[in-house]
């Protein structure tokens, strides 16, 4: 009987496994929001990047105008 008592209280529960599943999902959601963001931060840099160029080539450009006054 002792046996049988401890190979039952050794088998994870359903409800335990039902809650591992959960954490499990929950972290895989939270995994792929992060990398959601992560993809938004690049694609922000590469606009912002984009942005500076362009005013730097406006302010080269008006630089050069000003000397060739």
């Amino acid at each position: 009987m002792c046996f049988l008592i401890s190979l039952v209280s050794s088998q994870p529960s359903y409800l335990g496994i039902i809650q591992a599943e959960y954490r499990a999902d929950s972290a895989e959601a939270e995994v792929n929001r992060r990398t959601m963001d992560i993809k938004k931060a690049k694609e922000r840099i590469i606009t912002e990047r984009a942005m500076y160029e362009t005013l730097r080539k406006e302010m080269d450009t008006m630089i050069n105008e000003f000397h060739s006054i």
